[in-house]
């Protein structure tokens, strides 16, 4: 094929192209009047705010993914503080421990820190199988029902040591506390 005949088809490609966008963009009264320029301009800014809305809305996923991620988080560390304050078995220094240490990586909204406590996955490490033994070994109680607390005593001990944690929780978020200890994750 000669290069004058190719010349020819490129830009026939290129006048239909912009034909397409010119009826795509344009009003219909200046549809005509478009020149190729200005609907090259006027398509690149049209892309360009899809592509910023995109972002917007990858942002947005992203903020309410965290944020669910640390709900679900303290409604875990809630979890765990009910069943190792009312499980019988559990020594209080290793269940303090254990609240503590989770308390201590409750995700924050910052980023900031957020990036600065990523441990390098060398240095992370779990805790150790003694640790997770003390704090679940069974141990058999003597207790009988009268010495069990009601449950609407429970509830209301329940609540209140969940507001404490959730106070010391909000100090830590709001002083702008950093930890530097390496965390393990299951992920």
């Amino acid at each position: 094929m000669r290069k004058p005949l190719m010349e020819k088809k490129r830009r026939a490609r290129i006048n239909e192209s912009l034909q397409e966008l010119r009826i795509l963009i344009a009003d219909s009264d200046l549809q005509s009047k478009m020149e190729n320029a200005e609907v090259l301009e006027v398509t690149v800014k049209h892309v360009e705010s899809i592509l910023q809305s995109r972002a917007q809305e990858v942002d947005t996923l992203n903020r309410e993914a965290k944020e669910r991620f640390a709900a679900g988080y303290i409604q875990c560390m809630h979890d765990v503080h009910t069943f190792v304050s009312c499980c019988p078995g559990i020594d209080p220094a290793i269940a303090s421990e254990l609240l503590n240490h989770l308390l201590e990586r409750m995700p924050l909204n910052d980023e900031e820190h957020l990036d600065e406590n990523k441990p390098a996955c060398s240095s992370a490490r779990p805790l150790p199988e003694s640790m997770y033994a003390r704090v679940v070994s069974p141990v058999t109680s003597n207790t009988s029902t009268d010495d069990l607390s009601s449950d609407l005593d429970e509830t209301d001990s329940e609540q209140n040591q969940a507001s404490s944690t959730e106070e010391v929780a909000s100090q830590h978020a709001s002083s702008g506390m950093t930890f530097s200890k390496p965390m393990w994750r299951p992920w």
